[in-house]
């Protein structure tokens, strides 16, 4: 029997009484790469960080399935769990500055993962991270190992944050929002070398990002969450072109693109009304206060997606299932 690389199935992470992610199911396999998307609060991050229980203590976590090829991931002070950070899950964390070690040279700081996960000498481990470094395309990187975090630009932080995440040539790497902070060539060069390394160790990628134009280069498939839920799902290049759900529409409406001059359109971008809190008590669909399309039943009924014609492209809305995005508004 063959296993997805990632399964999760009714995913629910709860904070007191708050839900941040509520019954996400998601799949990924090996070499491939899906981006979650979706505006900040809408619990992309909370499920990079519940696969590797790095949650706090306060947060409680539940699914029917959470499994990395076929075995179950072990809960939260189980030993085995860090056999599984790291050697098996790499991630990549949004800001490399407070990632990073500031007392620690940054080849220590890689060494150590290799000498936790692989039980390398003190010696070899140090031989390796330098290579890591060169494989993350850091010029002199006999150098740079002995070098601090506030030595090194922005983009060469998170190569070291990169390189640190695939030592051990792990199956799956979560990028959450890796570009951050970073200018526009560096994005497009920092998101190559992932790319790259995902081809060349067979890895699957996890991509966290509200970037559409990072979705339309990068990823195979996308999922957009919306208040914790998952309003629609699809291969990328058929969900930027023929979005199904509003809020998916108005992120693709909100997103400045080329014109067929290849400059900017000067025209008014569209704008999403209102924000993420509104969805707070709604009985029905989250996205109902701010939808321009809402009917009376989006209020009590809470839709759940499902497999359009294209069986691939599933749909949390059934106020759009039968239209598209050329009749929407």
């Amino acid at each position: 029997m063959t296993h997805s690389l990632l399964d999760i199935c009714d995913l629910r992470i709860r904070f007191g009484a708050s839900e941040a992610v509520r019954g996400l199911d998601l799949t990924l396999g090996r070499g491939e790469t899906l981006a979650l998307v979706g505006e900040s609060g809408c619990g992309k991050s909370s499920v990079a960080l519940a696969l590797l229980r790095l949650l706090p203590s306060t947060a409680t976590v539940t699914a029917e399935r959470l499994q990395v090829l076929g075995e179950a991931l072990p809960a939260a002070g189980d030993p085995a769990l860090r056999q599984i950070r790291g050697r098996r899950i790499g991630i990549i964390f949004q800001e490399p500055m407070t990632s990073l070690n500031p007392v620690l040279t940054i080849g220590a700081q890689i060494a150590e993962t290799l000498r936790v996960h692989q039980n390398l000498t003190r010696r070899a481990a140090w031989r390796r991270a330098v290579e890591l470094l060169d494989l993350v395309r850091i010029p002199d990187p006999g150098r740079r190992a002995t070098e601090y975090p506030h030595n090194l630009s922005g983009g060469m932080r998170q190569r070291v944050m990169i390189a640190i995440a695939v030592a051990c040539q792990p199956l799956l790497l979560i990028a959450d929002e890796p570009t951050t902070a970073l200018d526009v060539t560096i994005q497009a060069q920092i998101l190559e070398l992932l790319d790259s390394l995902r081809r060349e160790f067979a890895m699957g990628l996890l991509l966290i990002t509200h970037d559409l134009g990072v979705v339309a280069e990068w990823a195979d498939r996308v999922i957009v969450m919306y208040a914790g839920r998952a309003c629609e799902a699809a291969p990328a290049a058929s969900l930027l072109r023929h979005p199904r759900h509003p809020y998916t529409i108005g992120l693709v409406g909100a997103a400045p693109r080329l014109d067929h001059g290849a400059h900017f359109s000067t025209g008014r971008l569209a704008e999403i009304p209102g924000s993420i809190a509104s969805a707070a008590g709604v009985a029905g669909c989250a996205f109902a206060p701010r939808c321009p399309a809402r009917q009376e039943r989006c209020w009590q009924q809470r839709p759940e997606p499902v497999a359009l014609a294209d069986a691939a492209h599933l749909l949390a809305c059934p106020v759009m299932e039968g239209r598209n995005a050329a009749a929407f508004g």
